[in-house]
């Protein structure tokens, strides 16, 4: 009885501190993989020139300490926005 238990914590130990990296060093590998910009598809993602006629825009200039950030403004028209001149 002794000799099976033996047996049976070996296989555990050998699957949990063996396989089990293994496996979990595989699917990491296919899951967080680098993509090429050859494999980027653009047709599948949308992007602003496909939009631009709904959601027209102006680039601004935002202050931010000494510094000056680039940004867009969205629905300059639209008085209920944060935005007011």
């Amino acid at each position: 009885m002794k000799k099976v238990i033996k047996v049976i914590a070996i296989v555990l130990a050998v699957t949990y501190f063996v396989i089990a990296p293994v496996v979990i060093t595989v699917i990491h590998g296919k899951v967080m993989s680098k993509c090429t910009y050859d494999e980027y598809k653009s047709g599948m993602y949308l992007v602003y020139d496909e939009v631009a006629a709904d959601y027209p825009r102006e680039k601004i200039q935002v202050p931010c300490g000494e510094n000056n950030l680039s940004a867009y403004l969205y629905g300059k028209d639209n008085k209920k926005g944060l935005y007011n001149e």
